[in-house]
């Protein structure tokens, strides 16, 4: 019985978070990789375009590598 209590915190706390409740119609952008010098750039630029805010996953030695393109997603008010 511990180890299912355990098992259940566990995942609720490390988890993949599959939905949340909203009073209005939500949806969640990703970008995985990157940052990319060209792509990430277009994408912040069309993301603006549309006043949307996304969540960048980017990879450390690329970051490292692109360092001011990391900076604008930052200051563009993306995560």
């Amino acid at each position: 019985m511990q180890g299912k209590i355990l098992k259940f915190f566990k995942l609720r706390l490390l988890g993949t978070i599959t939905h949340v409740v909203t009073k209005e119609p939500l949806v969640s952008l990703t970008f995985d990789d990157g940052p990319h010098p060209d792509y990430t750039l277009r994408l912040i630029d069309i993301l603006a375009k549309y006043q949307a805010r996304a969540t960048f996953f980017m990879v450390g030695q690329a970051a490292e590598r692109n360092r001011d393109i990391v900076r604008q997603v930052s200051q563009a008010g993306h995560s």
